[in-house]
């Protein structure tokens, strides 16, 4: 006879059996033998390196690029309730099984979580530990702090999905953006000094936790939402198989009548050439994309809240940050030059550089200008400002050059 831990369980392994043999399916033996085994092989080697002579590009680089990763790491947090859309019919005289399949399906997102916060802290212990000699016991505030807020990220952001929608929910998710991250990189490296405040911040993380999985489990009427939601993240893990086996998935456009912005499809250049075309093409493409452009301003949020909290070498990390950022937007011009659409017309290699060139250079400078102003602003007050933003424009420039070269 079937039982509630039965029916999970069953669930759960149906869904790793799925995994897998979409796995075997993109993984042939020679995939596995020619890279996956020589990968392997060569990181554990350099792992195992790592913990006699760590990097030596560490030396340049402040603990607060690991704490920003950290963040990033940190918001990836997902909760799985694994609710399926015939329970509203299968287990509609089982109406107590509903909240102890959502309640299973939260602890086992936590023991995921954690068994992800394990591997992760465990690739960057030689780093941090014998590189920044930083002590056993403020790695494991490190790990802990940050598996706890990986939990209540995947808890906030389900349920700001569930409650609040449009232009509402977009705010609210980088609201909560903004937040966790400075948690990360304002108040933690007090944490490592003060044991009273560490033990705080756990305390306030563990009773928010909990709060949350109580009132997660006892929530009613977000059954159709619930199942649309298990439904997308059932088949993140299959997309990502299906990317790295060279395979590209389309995402589900919205039916939005008009865009956001360009709505009307207006000229940006007034010089109709075939770069400022291309440029053109790529640019609308982007900000058309939602994902593309919240993860564009989160990654400038987490780097203007790095520059404002680091002490020293801040302007080493505003250099830093204009290169990441050019590679940033460098993704989206690869993503859409394999596009389907892209790929009707012939564009000759000398227009594709200088277009690849013009669209670094626009797409880059905005976000690096918020990050400089507000350095800026915190270095040398106002003047700082009319002293850094030309600076800044030629550094975008530079890096345009720099990153076109091997994109």
């Amino acid at each position: 006879m079937i039982n509630i831990n039965k029916l999970f369980i069953k669930r759960l392994t149906s869904e790793w059996k799925y995994n897998l043999g979409v796995w075997k399916s993109v993984t042939d033996w020679t995939v596995a033998l020619y890279i996956v085994i020589p990968a392997l092989a060569f990181g554990i080697y350099q792992y195992r390196l790592w913990w006699y002579n760590p990097p030596k590009v560490l030396a340049i680089l402040p603990i607060t690029i690991f704490i920003a990763i950290s963040a990033f790491f940190a918001w990836q947090g997902t909760i799985r309730i694994f609710v399926k859309e015939a329970d509203q019919l299968f287990l509609l005289k089982r109406t107590k099984w509903v909240p102890g399949i959502i309640g299973r399906g939260i602890s086992y997102s936590i023991f995921l979580n954690l068994i992800l916060s394990l591997f992760f802290f465990s690739l960057m212990a030689p780093l941090l530990i014998k590189h920044y000699e930083i002590s056993i016991s403020d790695f494991i505030a490190f790990f802990l702090i940050t598996f706890l807020i990986k939990v209540l990220s995947g808890l906030l952001k389900q349920r700001i999905s569930l409650f609040v929608q449009g232009i509402k929910q977009y705010l609210a998710l980088k609201g909560l953006f903004v937040l966790l991250s400075s948690i990360f990189v304002i108040i933690l490296p007090h944490i490592f000094n003060s044991s009273v405040l560490f033990f705080l911040i756990v305390l306030i993380l563990l009773i928010c936790n909990y709060v949350l999985i109580q009132n997660r489990i006892k929530l009613e009427g977000t059954f159709l939402a619930d199942v649309e939601r298990e439904q997308k993240e059932s088949l993140k893990y299959v997309g990502f198989l299906l990317s790295f086996a060279g395979v590209r998935v389309e995402n589900k456009k919205s039916q939005r009548s008009r865009p956001w912005l360009f709505r009307k499809s207006n000229h940006i250049f007034k010089k109709r050439t075939t770069i400022n075309g291309l440029v053109e093409l790529c640019i609308k493409a982007t900000l058309r994309n939602k994902g593309h452009v919240t993860q564009y301003m989160e990654l400038v949020i987490l780097s203007i809240l790095t520059v404002l909290a680091l002490p020293t070498l801040k302007w080493l990390i505003w250099l830093g940050i204009a290169f990441i950022l050019t590679n940033f937007v460098g993704l989206f011009w690869k993503e859409f030059m394999v596009s389907e659409y892209t790929k009707i017309f012939q564009w000759k290699k000398e227009h594709k550089y200088l277009a690849l060139r013009k669209f670094l250079f626009i797409m880059t400078l905005p976000g690096f200008l918020l990050v400089s102003t507000a350095l800026g602003l915190q270095t040398f007050s106002w003047i700082g400002i009319l002293v850094i933003i030309p600076l800044s424009v030629g550094l975008v420039h530079y890096m345009s050059k720099l990153v076109s070269l091997y994109i």
